[in-house]
């Protein structure tokens, strides 16, 4: 066994059931209408629809480009963070003689440093594929819209119209979930870091991260602004405004 605390592995159990169990909650509650991804979603699918009637599109292929600089400015950051993760991996001696100085660090082997850090590597490889699928779906959006059928000003959209606007959002939707996955892994990675000093703050972190999560997606001030906005937005629109 790489450890021989059998505390290391109950606080690695948690860190494994609160990164999964949230992910599988969020995925659940994903279609709920008071969440930042339903209602993104709602948006997403209004914005496509409103293209069709633009013959110029150069405005929504701007916006779609601040949504790809955003999640290859983070692909690029990974790569960086992944080579740093990797060279401290081959310096697990000196690591474990640095942490064996401090009184406050609970005692460590090299085999329990390089699968620590080794755990910090494979989430940072597992967020760089989440975040070049997601810069990969926003340039099939960008393909889409590109190709996207022009209506008419006061034309009704046919089912087929409507149909292609709803699964080009579905993309674009995709795109934002897997960045969404890519960013969590960022704050999972960060709550793993206490376990360099006790297993025994590695829970209460990831706990702390599930918290912060939870309230940022499902009860956040933003969440409150963004549910009203829909709701005005709705109310203009069946205005005929």
């Amino acid at each position: 066994m790489i450890f021989g605390d059998v505390m290391d592995w109950v606080a690695f159990g948690w860190f494994l059931a609160c990164w999964v169990g949230y992910t599988l909650y969020a995925k659940k509650r994903a279609h709920d209408t008071e969440c930042l991804s339903a209602l993104l979603y709602s948006y997403r699918t209004d914005w496509m629809k409103k293209l069709l009637y633009r013959e110029n599109r150069i405005s929504d292929l701007a916006l779609l480009n601040n949504l790809v600089q955003m999640v290859n400015f983070l692909a690029t950051t990974n790569i960086f963070i992944l080579a740093g993760a990797v060279t401290v991996l081959y310096s697990s001696q000196n690591v474990m003689e640095l942490l064996s100085n401090h009184a406050f660090v609970a005692k460590t082997t090299v085999e329990q440093v390089q699968f620590k850090l080794l755990t910090l590597v494979i989430i940072f490889v597992y967020a760089f594929f989440r975040f070049t699928w997601a810069m990969r779906q926003h340039t099939f959006v960008s393909i889409l819209i590109g190709a996207a059928p022009f209506v008419p000003a006061g034309k009704q959209l046919t089912p087929d119209e409507e149909d292609f606007a709803v699964q080009l959002a579905k993309i674009s939707d995709r795109a934002g979930h897997e960045f969404n996955y890519g960013l969590r892994s960022y704050y999972f990675a960060l709550a793993l870091l206490p376990w360099f000093i006790s297993p025994w703050l590695l829970i209460p972190t990831c706990t702390l991260v599930v918290i912060v999560l939870y309230l940022r997606e499902f009860r956040s001030r933003t969440l409150k602004f963004l549910v009203r906005s829909r709701e005005d937005y709705t109310r203009i629109y069946e205005k005929g405004v």
